[in-house]
Parts: C-alpha cells; sequence; structure tokens
C-alpha cells in the first residue's frame, strides 16, 4: 500500500513539475533585443499606449489589462479598465498601486524616462516598436505568449496574415499611384518610408510620395506637396466625417491640389498599429484603384479625341509627299527630296545611294527626277545585286 501512495504521489509530483513548465511562457526579445522571461503567465497587465490596449485584446489577453492609457476606446471593453496617464505621461504611483507583472510600452511613443524608471522600479516591461506589417502577427504572438494566451494569439496572427497577402496578391503588383498621406493639417505632417502607414501604401501598389524624408513624420509646405505630383491624397485625423477632409483639401490657395483626388481613411483604421489595419489598408488600395481607372478612362478619352486629327494628319503628309514626287518640275521635286530627307539631291546624292545599298559609283546610274517611288526600288534592286554590301 505504501509503495502503492509512493508511486502515485511521484506520479503526481512530475504531472504538476510538468504542467507548470509548460504554463511557464517561453521568454521573447522586446523591439530593444532585450528578453522579457516571466515565471509564470502574466495575470496583471499594464498597457501604455491605445494600439497596445487593442493588441492584448486581439491576442487574447484583454481581461487581463487592469490599466490602460488614456484613447483606449476599442474594443468596448477596453473603456472600463482603470487609466494610468497617456503615452507622453504615465502615471507612477497608479501603476505602483495596480501591481501589474507585465508592462507594454511603446518604443517612440513613451518618454525612454518613464519607461527605465518603470524598470528599476523592478516591472517586467515589454517595449514595442511596429514599423512593417509583418511586426503586428509577431506582436500578437509575442503577447500571447507573455499572457498564456498563445492559441487565440495565433488565430488572430494567422487571420491577419490572410488579409495582408489577399490584398498583396490582388494589388501589389498593379500600375504604381503616386500618394500624399496627411496624419495631420496644422502643421502639415506626413510619413516617411519606415512608417508603417508607407508599408500598407506599398501594398496596395501606391509610392509614398516623401518616403525619403528623414524623418518618420516630416512636417511639409503645400508647395512641397505640389512639388511631388501625388496623384492621390489620403488621410482623415484632421476631420470627423469624409466630406470634411475633402473640402479642407478643396479650399487651398494652389489650384493644381484641388484637381488631385481626395479619399478620407478612418485614423484608427490605419494609424494605431494593430489587426484593424487591415481595414485601413483595404480602403487604401480600393481608393488607389479608384485612380487607375480614372486614369485609364481619361487616356481613353484622350486617344478617342486624338485619333480623328491623327489620321488627317497622316493623309495629309501622304497627300503632300506624293504631289511632289509625282510632279516634273525639278524645283519642287528638289524641295520634296530635301523635305524627305534633309538633303539636296545634287549635293548629297552619292551619299544617300550609299546608305540606301548603292555602290558610290552607280549612284550616277540612277534618274534623280523619277518619283521617289521608282528610285526606292531602283536602290532595292541595285542593293540586291551586290551580296557583299551590309
Amino acid at each position: 500500500m505504501n509503495r502503492f501512495l509512493r508511486t502515485t504521489g511521484a506520479v503526481v509530483a512530475l504531472a504538476v513539475v510538468t504542467l507548470a513548465a509548460a504554463a511557464q511562457p517561453q521568454p521573447v526579445a522586446d523591439h530593444r533585443g532585450r528578453t522579457v522571461a516571466l515565471a509564470a503567465p502574466a495575470q496583471r497587465i499594464v498597457s501604455l499606449a491605445p494600439h497596445l490596449t487593442e493588441i492584448a485584446f486581439a491576442a487574447g489577453a484583454g481581461e487581463k489589462l487592469v490599466g490602460v492609457a488614456h484613447f483606449s476606446d476599442y474594443p468596448a471593453a477596453a473603456q472600463r479598465v482603470s487609466r494610468i496617464g497617456d503615452a507622453a505621461r504615465v502615471d507612477l504611483e497608479r501603476i505602483l498601486a495596480l501591481k501589474p507583472d507585465l508592462i507594454l510600452a511603446w518604443k517612440s511613443g513613451n518618454q525612454a524616462g518613464d519607461i527605465a524608471r518603470l524598470e528599476q522600479l523592478g516591472f517586467r516591461v515589454f517595449v514595442t516598436e511596429p514599423q512593417r506589417l509583418s511586426d503586428i502577427p509577431r506582436l500578437l504572438r509575442a503577447v500571447g505568449e507573455l499572457a498564456g494566451t498563445t492559441d487565440a494569439a495565433h488565430r488572430a496572427a494567422a487571420a491577419f496574415e490572410h488579409e495582408v497577402e489577399t490584398l498583396r496578391a490582388q494589388h501589389g503588383a498593379r500600375p504604381a499611384v503616386r500618394v500624399f498621406y496627411e496624419i495631420w493639417h496644422r502643421p502639415l505632417l506626413t510619413v516617411n518610408g519606415k512608417h508603417m502607414i508607407s508599408d500598407v501604401i506599398a501594398l496596395c501598389g501606391g509610392v509614398n510620395v516623401f518616403a525619403a524624408a528623414p524623418l518618420l513624420t516630416p512636417s511639409v509646405s503645400l508647395e512641397a506637396v505640389l512639388w511631388a505630383r501625388p496623384e492621390a491624397i489620403l488621410g482623415g485625423s484632421s476631420a470627423v466625417i469624409p466630406k470634411h477632409f475633402d473640402l479642407q483639401w478643396r479650399a487651398h490657395a494652389i489650384t493644381a491640389l484641388k484637381d488631385v483626388p481626395v479619399f478620407y481613411v478612418a485614423p484608427d483604421e490605419i494609424q494605431r498599429q494593430t489587426p484593424r489595419i487591415a481595414q485601413g489598408a483595404k480602403a487604401i488600395c480600393e481608393a488607389l484603384e479608384k485612380v487607375r481607372n480614372s486614369r485609364q478612362g481619361r487616356q481613353e478619352r484622350q486617344d478617342h479625341q486624338m485619333k480623328p486629327q491623327i489620321n488627317a494628319d497622316k493623309r495629309r503628309s501622304s497627300h503632300d509627299f506624293h504631289a511632289l514626287a509625282s510632279e516634273d518640275d525639278r524645283p519642287r521635286r528638289r524641295a520634296g527630296w530635301r523635305a524627305a530627307f534633309g538633303f539636296d539631291r545634287e549635293r548629297h546624292a552619292p551619299r544617300f545611294a550609299d546608305r540606301m545599298g548603292v555602290l558610290a559609283s552607280e549612284s550616277d546610274e540612277l534618274d534623280w527626277n523619277q518619283p521617289y517611288q521608282t528610285q526606292r526600288n531602283r536602290c532595292c534592286f541595285s542593293a540586291r545585286q551586290h551580296p557583299q554590301l551590309p
């Protein structure tokens, strides 16, 4: 009996150890290259930015959030979580009181001093800086690993990757469209090629006209936008509804910019680095397709309008040339040769004959007073008689 109890106890102990090992999250490296390791899945999480709040919910860890930054309004459940300040300044005392075992921070959005202070206080801080669309599924999986919600995180990451690849297959190889993206209007701010919004534009076959700017979100002038020659203007954070965004651009003093098509994109669906950016990407891809269709229709109309004129010019040119070539008077014939070939027959006949494949010594055999068609045939016939000619 004792032997049975000892065996059973050993099995139970082994099972407990195995479960504990399985429950312990794998160490995860953040965007600074630092490894964050937890002894157990995080149960009390604080988010220092609205997009990180969304990431936590998408990764299945929303119920473990005990504190979030201001403006964390999606999903609706996030609005019921305690506030700990905003991205620019966090409430350290409030965070201390919440006793989190994991803090999600934003490298370029939060103050470096706040992050350093939280780490000095002993908190585990996972610092993120998503710059490419591929960073979002990676971030989802990392948060899911640290929170012990890997199944939900992997499902969300796979769904996002599928949406992105579908858009890439449909629009990535389409004709390029030059795009200006406005993130704010006063001052006029845009994004460079390192921003995730630029990655979305490229996904849809667009070209960010300020991709080469040195700053992540540079301030530009209207003259610089005009000089960049965008074919589409995107944005929306400076307006409440799409109509207002369009009216803002129509009101600018630069006339040429008023003719550029303007498209509103819901800010939260494109300016937050969350799975919802796939919806913003879809809106941008649809907008650029409208520009392409408009461009194609405009070209077809221009071709249709120009076709009668082109045909008339061809008929007029052909008639004038043959009229000159068929007349008997030498002055008109000489003018015709000069107009057609750019030289006088008397001065350049030997050189012309050599070009046409006739030996220079035979050029005197040509009757330069005959119509052009006769001379062309004579030249070609003479060339065939001399196979040594190139």
